[in-house]
C-alpha cells in the first residue's frame, strides 16, 4: 500500500505526457525528478517511478530511463 508523504495542501494533479521517443521520455523524467530536488527538497531516496515496460525495438525498454536517471 503507498500512502502519500505529503497530506496537508493541494493535492497534485496527474500529468499525462506524451512523447516521441523513449530518450525524451526518459529525459522528462529526469528532469521533474531534478526539479524536486533543487525546488521542493524532495529526497531522491522519497522518489518512486512508475512506468510501463513494453520492449522496443528489441531492445532494453528502461535503458534510456536509467541512464537519464544516472545523470
Amino acid at each position: 500500500c503507498m500512502v502519500p508523504a505529503r497530506t496537508a495542501g493541494p493535492a497534485c494533479p496527474v500529468a499525462v505526457r506524451q512523447y516521441h521517443t523513449p530518450q525524451a521520455e526518459a529525459a522528462a523524467v529526469a528532469g521533474e525528478v531534478a526539479r524536486l530536488w533543487r525546488e521542493e527538497g524532495v529526497r531522491h531516496a522519497d522518489v518512486c517511478v512508475l512506468y510501463r515496460c513494453l520492449r522496443w525495438q528489441g531492445g532494453e525498454p528502461h535503458a534510456p530511463l536509467m541512464a537519464a536517471l544516472r545523470r
